[in-house]
């Protein structure tokens, strides 16, 4: 239950843009207008976490949002990285530059970015939602579809 959507994207500077884009539509798409102040958070997200899978040299970004009654998860994985070793780039080593993890905990309280054993870079969000902005959307955390 609950509305999830995933794009796909090639890991290169246009797709920061491009995620940002298909998140800020999702939220306008899905929430109440009272809540739409959420479609900017979010793509701000998007763009800080791809940005760092782009910026760890990941040739396949997948971005995935999931919106329930009460939040909206944002999930960027960064796949076929590069060499490591040759990125400068703190992402290269799974972790968020000083600067962009004081902007994302500002967005959000729960932002984690690591890499898995195998390489794979997992960025993850989660931005709070009201209900009254999300009557819309069947999701199994509100008891009953609306």
């Amino acid at each position: 239950m609950c509305v999830t959507q995933l794009r796909d994207y090639p890991g290169e500077a246009g797709s920061i843009g491009a995620g940002r884009d298909f998140v800020a539509a999702l939220v306008v798409t899905l929430l109440d207008p009272r809540g739409w102040a959420v479609a900017d958070d979010a793509a701000l997200l998007v763009s800080e976490l791809v940005t760092s899978a782009v910026e760890a040299s990941c040739r396949h970004v997948e971005v995935r949002a999931a919106v329930h009654v009460d939040a909206m998860e944002i999930t960027v994985i960064g796949r076929g990285p590069g060499d490591p070793s040759t990125s400068a780039s703190a992402a290269s080593a799974g972790t968020v530059p000083p600067l962009r993890a004081r902007l994302l905990d500002g967005l959000a309280g729960d932002v984690r970015l690591h890499r898995e054993p195998d390489g794979t870079l997992v960025g993850a969000a989660r931005l709070p939602c009201r209900r009254s902005w999300t009557a819309g959307v069947p999701c199994e955390r509100s008891g009953l579809d609306p």
